[in-house]
């Protein structure tokens, strides 16, 4: 065998492995943009429930502390004994 013919399928082979080693990180990219596809898609639906949660509680972050029926403010503690 000459040694160009030993030069082209040397080659032939590299592109073989470079083919493949681009089709693999194709198959990789899909995978990571429908991931973040996906990630995007419930990010979006978690910022519309926290508007949607803000607009019901007129913005506050906090609830407002209620009254119970003996005068406490439901957040306090009980009194010491």
């Amino acid at each position: 065998m000459t040694l160009a013919r030993e030069m082209i399928d040397l080659l032939k082979e590299q592109i073989k492995v470079k083919d493949s080693q681009l089709e693999e990180q194709g198959g990789q990219l899909k995978e990571t943009h429908e991931l973040n596809l996906k990630l995007t898609g419930t990010m979006l639906q978690q910022s519309q429930e926290i508007k949607n949660l803000l607009r019901l509680t007129g913005g506050q972050t906090e609830p407002e502390p209620v009254d119970n029926q003996e005068g406490r403010v439901v957040d306090e503690p009980l009194p010491a004994a």
